[in-house]
C-alpha cells in the first residue's frame, strides 16, 4: 500500500479549483494522515481512497473515457489501490491501462502530479456484499503516446472524447472540472514547435552517414538521451530498415520528440519512453544497438557508468553494439583550444560535467563487459566510438 507519508505530501501540494474540490481535500487529507487502512477497498465506512487518470491523447486534443458499467456513465479509468502499489499515482497508471490497454503512459508535460481530488458515492453491490460507500479519488494526468484501446473488465467501452466535446458525453461535474484544468494548459500545446539545437542539425547527417554502415541491417535501436528529438527523427528517415526507439529522462523533451514523430509520419519511429542511465532500466524489449550521442560531457560521471550498464542489461544476448558520439579527451593528443574552452564551460555550469577521459570511460566500458572496437574522428573535434560486449 502506499505510505501515509508521501500521500499527505501529495495533498498537501495540491491547488484545488474551487470551493467544493476544497471541501473534497480536506476530507481526504483527513483521511490519509490517519493510516493505510483507508487504502484497502474493504474499508466501507466512511469509504476508502482511490486512484485514476485523465490521459490526453498523443496530440494534446483528446481525452480518454471509459463507460463504466457500474455507473453507466462515461468517466476517466480508475480504481481501487492495491497492496502492491508504490503510491497513489501507480495506483492509477495500473489501474488505466487495465481498463483501456493502453501498453504506455507518461506523465503529462507541465501539469501537477496530482491534477484533481473527488469525493463520490458507490452504489451498494449486494452481488459482491459491498454496503453503499464512498471513494475519495486522487487524479493524475497523463499523457498516452498511441491511441490503441480495448476496454478492460469494468468498462464497456473506451473511447477518445475531443476536449470541447466532453462536457456533453455523458459524464458528471468533476470530469467537466478536471477538463477545464486541462484545457487552459494544453491551449498550443499540440502546435507547439519541436524545440532545435544547432548543434544537432549541424552534426546529423555526418553521424547517419556512418551510422549506415555500422548498421546495415534490420534492428531495433534504443537511443539514450534523444533530447529535442532531432537525430531520431532524422536517423529513422534516413535508416528505414531500423526501428527507432527514442528515450529520455527529462519530461521536458518528450512533448518535442512526440511532436517530430507526429509530423515525420515515419512508422519506424517509435513512441518516446523515460529512460534514466541513473536509475536501474525499466522492462523494455530487448534491442540490437543502443546509441547515445552528447551526454556523457553534460551529465554526471555516474551517468557514464548507468549508460554502459544499461546498455549491457538491453542489448540482445549474443550480439549488440553501443554507439556513443562526442567530445573526448586522449592520451597523447593535446585537446584543441575550443574543446578547452568548452570544457571550461561545462565545468563552470556544473562543476559535475566535463570532456571525460577515453581511457576512463573505456575502463568503465569494460567492468560492464564492453571493448572499443572503432573509433572515428568527426567534424568539429568530436569522436565516434563503437562499443562491442567483449563475448559477442
Amino acid at each position: 500500500m502506499p505510505a501515509t507519508g508521501p500521500a499527505s505530501t501529495l495533498l498537501a501540494e495540491h491547488h484545488p479549483a474551487d470551493a467544493q474540490e476544497r471541501e473534497y481535500l480536506a476530507r481526504i487529507r483527513g483521511l490519509v494522515q490517519d493510516d493505510v487502512s483507508w487504502f484497502s477497498r474493504q474499508h466501507f465506512e466512511p469509504g476508502h481512497v482511490t486512484a485514476s487518470g485523465f490521459v490526453v491523447s498523443p496530440d494534446g486534443r483528446k481525452l480518454l473515457l471509459i463507460h463504466h458499467a457500474k455507473l453507466d456513465m462515461w468517466l476517466q479509468p480508475g480504481g481501487h489501490v492495491d497492496p502492491e502499489d508504490g503510491s497513489l499515482e501507480l495506483a492509477a497508471r495500473r489501474e488505466v491501462m487495465e481498463e483501456t490497454g493502453l501498453r504506455e503512459l507518461l506523465p503529462l508535460p507541465g501539469f501537477p502530479r496530482a491534477v484533481d481530488v473527488d469525493v463520490h458515492v458507490i452504489p451498494a453491490n449486494p452481488r459482491k456484499g459491498e454496503p453503499g460507500h464512498r471513494h475519495y479519488d486522487v487524479r493524475f494526468a497523463f499523457w498516452a503516446t498511441d491511441e490503441a484501446l480495448q476496454a478492460g473488465s469494468d468498462a464497456l467501452d473506451a473511447r477518445w472524447v475531443p476536449l470541447e466535446q466532453v462536457r456533453d458525453a455523458g459524464t458528471d461535474d468533476s470530469v467537466r472540472r478536471a477538463v477545464r484544468k486541462l484545457s487552459l494548459r494544453l491551449k498550443g500545446w499540440a502546435s507547439m514547435e519541436p524545440a532545435c539545437w544547432p548543434a544537432a542539425e549541424r552534426n546529423k547527417q555526418p553521424i547517419l552517414e556512418v551510422l549506415q554502415r555500422w548498421i546495415p541491417e534490420p534492428c531495433r535501436v534504443l537511443e539514450i538521451a534523444s533530447g529535442t528529438g532531432q537525430h531520431a527523427a532524422w536517423f529513422a528517415e534516413g535508416l528505414p530498415h531500423v526501428q527507432w526507439q527514442p528515450s529520455d529522462a527529462s519530461v521536458r523533451y518528450w512533448q518535442s520528440i512526440h511532436g517530430r514523430r507526429l509530423r515525420s509520419g515515419l512508422p519506424n519511429l517509435l513512441p518516446v519512453v523515460p529512460v534514466d542511465v541513473l536509475e536501474p532500466l525499466r522492462p523494455m524489449p530487448p534491442v540490437d544497438v543502443v546509441y547515445c550521442a552528447n551526454m556523457i560531457h553534460i551529465a554526471p560521471w555516474e551517468a557514464t557508468d548507468g549508460l554502459f550498464r544499461s546498455a549491457a542489461s538491453v542489448l540482445r544476448e549474443g550480439r549488440g553494439q553501443l554507439i556513443t558520439y562526442g567530445p573526448f579527451q586522449e592520451a597523447g593528443v593535446p585537446m584543441v583550444q575550443s574543446n578547452v574552452d568548452f570544457d571550461a564551460h561545462l565545468r563552470s555550469r556544473d562543476p559535475r560535467w566535463g570532456i571525460r577521459h577515453l581511457d576512463d570511460v573505456a575502463r568503465i566500458a569494460a567492468e560492464h563487459g564492453f571493448r572499443l572496437v572503432e573509433r572515428l574522428q568527426m567534424p568539429a573535434n568530436n569522436l565516434m566510438l563503437r562499443w562491442e560486449r567483449a563475448g559477442d
